[in-house]
């Protein structure tokens, strides 16, 4: 859900998120770009409840995508995404 600079992800049966990993959300359009919007993890109860603000104009991106990433790498999607919705 988005409202304002505000998106709130909710996601059920999702599997736990693996040591040294997290899950992270990026504004995607369809030629590929994307911007990273934050990181969170998710407990065994496979549940993700996750408000984060954002300060772009959301015209210019298509879906919210969410992938899991390396704790320990820069920002840069790494192809295993888990979660896709149409913004």
């Amino acid at each position: 859900t988005v409202v304002g600079n505000r998106a709130d992800i909710v996601g059920s049966e999702l599997p736990p998120t693996p040591e040294g990993q997290h899950y992270e959300a990026w504004l995607a359009r369809n030629d590929g770009a994307m911007k990273p919007m934050g990181g969170f993890t998710v407990g065994d109860d496979g549940q993700a409840k996750v408000g984060m603000e954002f300060r772009e104009d959301l015209s210019q991106w298509e879906y919210v995508d969410v992938s899991v990433e390396p704790d320990d790498s820069p920002p840069q999607h790494s192809g295993n995404s888990v979660l896709r919705a149409q913004l």
